[in-house]
């Protein structure tokens, strides 16, 4: 009888440990993108990045920053093999893949948030043909830009949200009646009627 009470006593305590949010949500929780901001793996083969297929994707992606004095990549390309796609480097916050299939039909692109790790972005590029995408490329250039871009913004304006420097949003609120979150890490330098630097 005793080793009845017992065994039902170490069951009741199992059942309550996995009834637990603690332990139902261990397997769920969020893996952080790994990689600096503007900085993008590209998983493509060695004969399509050697070839014309790679010399746009470079020429597109390391494209200097407008505006600027001294040349500026938009972002600094790494380029792995689909066989070294894994581990750590899944866990990269900007991934293109490149995939060159003869049964592909047409050269397309998806885009996926948060794949293997948050934030991040894969973008997918598929194409029957190196010169199929090359051509794809060509047309959708600035898509491709924007969506890559797009979510670096978004990663640096939900940084601010989270982290908001409360003295230097309070300011702006104060003097201009704007709400708009200052990251931390922004000094006040300079402050007039109707500007603040």
């Amino acid at each position: 009888m005793k080793g009845v009470v017992k065994l039902a006593v170490v069951l009741a305590v199992a059942a309550s440990c996995f009834g637990c949010k603690a332990f139902r949500t261990l397997g769920e929780q969020r893996i952080n993108a790994q990689g600096a901001p503007y900085e993008l793996i590209v998983v493509c083969d060695q004969p399509e990045w050697q070839g014309a297929l790679g010399d746009t994707l470079r020429s597109i992606l390391t494209e200097p920053v407008a505006g600027l004095n001294q040349r500026e990549p938009l972002f600094d390309v790494l380029r792995v093999l689909p066989s070294g796609f894994e581990n750590l480097v899944t866990r990269h916050r900007n991934v293109l893949q490149v995939l060159v299939d003869a049964e592909v039909e047409e050269p397309a692109a998806a885009v996926q948030y948060d794949l293997y790790a948050q934030p991040q972005i894969v973008v997918t590029l598929q194409g029957p043909t190196q010169q199929s995408l090359v051509d794809y490329l060509g047309a959708h250039r600035g898509e491709l830009l924007y969506v890559l871009e797009k979510a670096e913004r978004d990663r640096t304006i939900d940084f601010g949200r989270k982290f908001p420097d409360k003295f230097l949003t309070g300011l702006v609120k104060e003097q201009f009646g704007v709400d708009f979150s200052v990251p931390q890490g922004y000094k006040l330098r300079a402050k007039g009627d109707d500007f603040l630097w």
